[in-house]
């Protein structure tokens, strides 16, 4: 189930949730741990304004990813934390998971 958290505005939670479900995917997550994924920072996103901008950053996603336990702590550290989605996910393929 998805966190309990202050809705301030909604709009581009589905977009967080299917965007942070497939990063989950790529990490090598199962899939109910991706859709655990999805939900927490789906959850997030809508306790800021706008769409975008209301995503959590590749570092809130590492918090995210650490605090619901969905991946190992040590792994959570090893993710690259860039300012651009496309840095971050280039690095994902480019990393050993396992």
């Amino acid at each position: 189930s998805a966190p309990t958290v202050k809705a301030i505005d909604t709009t581009g939670a589905g977009d967080a949730f299917v965007g942070a479900f497939a990063v989950g995917l790529a990490l090598g997550l199962a899939e109910e741990r991706a859709i655990a994924l999805g939900c927490a920072c789906a959850s997030d996103s809508v306790t800021r304004l706008g769409t975008q901008s209301s995503y959590p950053t590749p570092a809130q996603a590492q918090e995210i990813l650490k605090e619901n336990s969905l991946i190992d702590s040590k792994k959570a550290e090893e993710l690259p934390v860039a300012d651009s989605s496309f840095d971050v996910v280039s690095k994902i393929d480019r990393m050993e998971l396992d």
